[in-house]
């Protein structure tokens, strides 16, 4: 119910492609480059602001189409994370082992 009330919130505010891909590269920045958090935080705040004053339209750059890319991105990394630190996935997924080996 919470996904749907901040999705409906976003729309509203058509806003929802630049938080998703806000969001998409804070989680990137973080996992794979281990940002800061403190900094990661910092840099939402100033991103949300000014992406609430403006909007997904009013931005030069195709937002909807970096949201995707950015989207395909995360789904990239977390493949590759998964990769490089070795978990089952057949096993884990399954719930028999531990996710890292």
């Amino acid at each position: 119910v919470g996904m749907t009330v901040i999705v409906d919130d976003l729309m509203k505010r058509n806003i929802f492609h630049a938080a998703t891909f806000g969001g998409n590269i804070a989680a990137i920045l973080r996992m794979n480059l281990s940002f800061n958090k403190y900094l990661l935080w910092t840099l939402a705040c100033v991103f949300g602001f000014v992406v609430c004053l403006h909007g997904d339209d009013s931005i030069a750059v195709p937002i909807p189409m970096l949201s995707r890319m950015s989207t395909l991105l995360v789904l990239i990394s977390a493949l590759l994370r998964f990769w490089r630190k070795g978990i089952a996935f057949e096993e884990g997924w399954r719930g028999k082992t531990p996710y890292y080996r």
